[in-house]
């Protein structure tokens, strides 16, 4: 949860994605263990502990930016436990 906070690149990059503070916020609240932004955006990804809550936090960040006319897609997935390796 911790590794999550990103002070350094983050407060540069969240003014490209509209309400994401908020939208922070209400995951955090739901459920989820952090949320972030990938490399410079436009990804929004959050981290639960399991698939209830992963479908909870999807359809918050759905309707974020839905109600900002802003289209997306979400993806819900496990995280790999194998680490890195040669396909």
């Amino acid at each position: 949860k911790r590794s999550l906070s990103d002070s350094f690149a983050e407060p540069y990059r969240e003014k490209f994605i509209p309400g994401l503070k908020l939208l922070k916020r209400e995951l955090l609240k739901a459920g989820a263990v952090g949320a972030g932004i990938s490399g410079s955006g436009p990804s929004v990804f959050s981290f639960c502990t399991n698939p209830k809550t992963a479908e909870k936090l999807g359809g918050i960040m759905k309707d974020s930016f839905s109600s900002q006319k802003i289209g997306c897609q979400v993806y819900i997935s496990k995280i790999s436990g194998k680490g890195t390796r040669l396909i």
